[in-house]
Order: structure tokens, then C-alpha cells, then sequence
């Protein structure tokens, strides 16, 4: 229960509670079944996280599964009561796909998808807006500095994607990474290439207009430093926000 409790708290920022399954909600057949539960706050429910069942020898019986002792000659020679075969005591452990559901659950808004930055496959995007006034040069300035800033944050092991796509808008390329929960967006334009910085976007701010309108600017010679900062502090976050909505939700029975 342990394991499964930090892979659910330190991995996808989902608080769980341990503990033991009713009689009449553990495993069919098992002797316990322990679980770590969540909670959803759009569903004001909990739900069943990972499991782990203690299946005693019923299966093995029902099976007729058996191993050979290997000391059972031993045994039978020193005049103990030794059995050739015997039936193994069996456990059962679930740690499946159903937990990214949950995580899912947990975070996810209106807008799409919320991930985690530890669990995110892409933690940053990067992405470029080219207006019609711009020249070529001008942009081609912007996209080689997009792409220097990618292989950077690379180099610090944060998993960073370059959207290039000039086929897109601007508005259309933060949506569409909005909607697949990057947990964070920077944004070259005109302005942060005379200013040397990125507009820095957060997904878990995304519903917050007033956020929406005052992004973050973070200077290029920082960000090896910043951005796993913030997303560490954005980690933190979602569990602390996760935590308050779990415990203002519960009452003793």
C-alpha cells in the first residue's frame, strides 16, 4: 500500500487514503484485499484506486495447484510428517491502467486534460507566433531561438517539444496543448525577442482569466533554473488542491 501510495501522491498528485476492504468489498474468494481510495471532486464521490489481495491457498485448491517441498525428503528423514507436494499461498496486486483514469479524473477541467509535470510526457512546449507585418528574417531569428531554447531545457532533462507548425495560429497551437494537459507553454513573439524573455502559460492556471491575461515572463538565461522550479511548485499544487477538496468532503459516519 505504501508503493502504491507514493506512485498515486508523488507521481500524479492524487491524495489517497489506505486501509482494508469491507467484508463485503474485498476480493471474491481472497482472505483481505487492502486499497488505496481517492477522491473526485466533480463526482463528490471516492473510487477505488490500486488493490492488493491476500488469496490465501482458496485458488490453489480450486486449481489444484502444487510445487514440490524441497526439503521434503529431509524432512520425512528425520521422522517428520513431510508432504511431497503442497499448495502455494498466492497474493494478487492491481496497479493498472484504471489509475490514470482517476488521475485524470482528479485534475481534469473543462478545458481538457491536466497532467501532473512528473507524469506529463511532454512537460514544455515552446512555440513561436509569426504575424503578417514580420519579415522573413525576423522569423527565422524567432524559430532558431525556439529551437535553441528547446535543446536547453532538454539538456536539463526537462521533456520539452518544439511546436513549429506554421499552419496554426497562435491561439489555435495553445489550445490544442491546453486540451492535452502540457503543464506548461512558452511563447516567443516580437516583444520577447527584443525583451530576451518567454511568456511563460500554466495549464493549471488556464481557468483563471485573470492568470490568462498576466502571464509570467521569464528571462532566457534563467530558465535552465525557473522552469523546473514552477513545475515542481506546480506538482505541489495540484496535490495540495487535491488534498483540500479530498478532506472538505469528508465526515465520520
Amino acid at each position: 500500500m505504501d508503493l502504491y501510495a507514493r506512485v498515486y501522491e508523488e507521481l500524479m498528485a492524487v491524495p489517497v487514503i489506505k486501509g482494508r476492504k469491507s467484508e463485503g468489498e474485498r476480493f471474491p474468494g481472497g482472505r483481505y484485499t487492502t486499497t488505496v481510495e481517492a477522491y473526485i471532486p466533480t463526482a463528490l464521490r471516492a473510487i477505488q484506486g490500486a488493490t492488493s489481495h491476500s488469496l490465501g491457498q482458496n485458488f490453489a485448491k480450486m486449481f489444484d495447484i502444487k510445487f514440490e517441498d524441497p526439503d521434503w525428503k529431509k524432512n520425512a528423514k528425520d521422522g517428520e510428517k513431510s508432504e511431497k507436494f503442497k499448495m502455494p499461498w498466492q497474493n494478487s496486486w492491481g496497479l493498472t491502467t484504471r489509475s490514470l483514469g482517476v488521475m485524470i479524473m482528479v485534475h481534469g477541467d473543462d478545458l481538457g486534460l491536466v497532467l501532473p509535470p512528473r507524469i506529463a510526457p511532454i512537460q514544455v512546449v515552446v512555440l513561436y507566433i509569426e504575424k503578417s507585418s514580420m519579415k522573413a528574417d525576423e522569423i527565422e531569428a524567432m524559430r532558431n531561438k525556439a529551437k535553441e531554447i528547446v535543446e536547453t531545457l532538454k539538456k536539463s532533462g526537462i521533456r520539452t517539444k518544439l511546436d513549429d507548425r506554421s499552419n496554426y495560429t497562435g491561439g489555435f497551437k495553445m489550445s490544442f496543448w491546453e486540451l492535452k494537459g502540457v503543464p506548461m507553454i512558452l511563447t516567443l513573439g516580437g516583444r520577447e525577442m527584443q525583451s530576451k524573455q518567454v511568456e511563460c502559460s500554466l495549464r493549471v492556471d488556464s481557468g483563471d482569466k485573470s492568470k490568462r491575461k498576466n502571464k509570467a515572463k521569464l528571462s532566457w538565461d534563467e530558465m535552465t533554473v525557473k522552469v523546473p522550479e514552477i513545475l515542481e511548485n506546480v506538482q505541489a499544487r495540484m496535490l495540495s488542491k487535491a488534498r483540500k477538496e479530498r478532506d472538505e468532503h469528508i465526515s465520520v459516519a
